[in-house]
């Protein structure tokens, strides 16, 4: 998910050339920061939508300037700046303004017709890039790394990376899931796991080599969501890796016939 939020607002009133109102980010616009992933609902400004994982994919965020005091005479001008860390081709960014008026007051705006709007899509099939935060990894296919196939049914969706989630339906307490993970070389490292979140879906506990791995700092990861399906990052507290295969087991936790989301794993060399 290359970060889309860096560019600026600028509100320009009654054409006068310097704005009265310049912002430091679109995320500081919409009342967060740091390539915030949460879906949330405040009074005047909220995510309804973040696809993922992290900021890939279809994001959605609104703001009300309910409270923020911009007074005209004649009109006003939105700027909203666009501006990525990296290139991204077929990038779309699309804007919509809401605007309240006392009778006798008129835009200039054109009403759209069906030729003005297009269907988008997703890539249909796309994996993930080494860069930044995911620097020195590597990334497997879940589907590709567990030793029994059939405890597994792929999902088809753009949404997920080489088209596919993988989904864990545990059919007994006794049941688990084993993936084989490969290590290059001896080292430390992260194990890094993006999940798809859904609804009524299960909890789970991953462990290594035997050992419980703490993901976001906890042992249990809840993977259900209220909202539509989404690609979440979970990353692993530093972990010593010796050359060769290790064992990865998941574990449900009161999930049994409940829905568990794996996109892929990575493992990053610290």
């Amino acid at each position: 998910g290359n970060w889309w939020g860096e560019g600026d607002e600028k509100i320009f009133v009654d054409n006068n050339l310097n704005p009265i109102f310049i912002g430091t980010g679109s995320e500081d616009y919409y009342n967060y920061a740091w390539s915030e992933e949460a879906l949330f609902a405040t009074a005047y400004g909220g995510q309804p939508r973040n696809d993922g994982p992290a900021n890939r994919g279809f994001v959605t965020n609104y703001r009300w300037h309910i409270l923020d005091n911009i007074p005209f005479e004649t009109g006003f001008d939105f700027y909203m700046e666009l501006y990525s860390h990296r290139v991204v081709p077929h990038f779309s960014y699309a804007r919509m303004i809401y605007t309240y008026a006392i009778p006798g007051c008129h835009d200039d705006h054109i009403p759209m017709s069906k030729d003005d709007l297009r269907h988008l899509e997703m890539p249909a099939d796309w994996w993930p890039e080494g860069q930044g935060q995911s620097s020195n990894s590597i990334f497997y296919q879940v589907e590709n790394l567990v030793t029994d196939a059939t405890q597994i049914k792929l999902v088809p969706s753009p949404q997920w990376a080489a088209t596919n989630l993988a989904v864990w339906y545990p059919k007994s307490n006794e049941e688990k899931l084993t993936l084989l993970v490969p290590s290059a070389k001896s080292g430390k490292y992260m194990i890094g796991f993006t999940v798809g979140k859904m609804t009524g879906a299960g909890k789970i506990k991953i462990l290594m080599d035997g050992k419980v791995l703490k993901f976001n700092g906890s042992e249990i990861q809840d993977l259900s969501t209220d909202f539509q399906p989404v690609a979440r990052n979970l990353n692993s507290d530093p972990i010593e890796l010796s050359e060769g295969m290790h064992v990865m087991t998941i574990q449900h936790i009161e999930s049994i016939n409940k829905p568990v989301g794996l996109d892929f794993l990575w493992v990053k060399a610290i």
